[in-house]
């Protein structure tokens, strides 16, 4: 949890404000022992981050014709983002996984896990961190440290990937952060 806190002290991008702020304070959540609270805060901000860790911009292809089959396949996201994740990584969708960098695939590899398809009454609900539990049953069961842990780590791993992201839209568009105006 240090290191997550680092990581929050180090996104200082506007662009990043309020997920940042939201983040620490799912983190005092969970410093204060309020695993519930801290969980289903984290795991709401998971949701559109894991969206993003999932995008073009982030995969490696093979070919260029993979690419376009891809791009083709985008209306399936409309229909299941929550599948989008799992298809695109680790589906066979013209992804070169080899070609990915050992921290893009640490930063990808809970994602399909966290946007496994679940829905209430079907079954069990799973033990593993999972979005629809936390949204639409959650469960005292699945509401563990653990779980709790992981979603945090989730969010300030993909923030600190947005940080990146954004210094180097910021560099190559020449935008100015708000501290570069002070």
């Amino acid at each position: 949890m240090q290191d997550c806190a680092a990581v929050l002290a180090e996104s200082k991008d506007p662009w990043l404000r309020s997920d940042c702020v939201l983040a620490g304070k799912a983190l005092d959540a969970y410093r204060a022992g309020h695993t519930e609270a801290a969980m289903a805060l984290a795991v709401s901000l998971a949701e559109p981050l894991a969206v993003w860790v999932s995008t073009e911009r982030t995969l490696p292809f093979d070919v260029e014709d993979k690419r376009q089959t891809w791009k083709e396949a985008v209306p399936l996201y409309g229909r299941s983002k929550y599948l989008w994740a799992d298809r695109r990584w680790f589906s066979g969708q013209g992804i070169d996984a080899n070609r990915l960098r050992l921290k893009e695939r640490v930063l990808a590899g809970p994602v399909p896990s966290f946007f496994r398809v679940w829905q209430v009454g079907s079954s069990e609900p799973p033990k593993n961190l999972s979005r629809h539990v936390v949204a639409h049953q959650p469960t005292l069961e699945h509401f563990t440290r653990h779980n709790a842990r992981l979603a945090l780590m989730l969010v300030c791993s993909i923030l600190r990937e947005q940080q990146s992201y954004c210094a180097e839209l910021r560099v190559m568009g020449d935008i100015a952060t708000e501290e570069q105006h002070e």
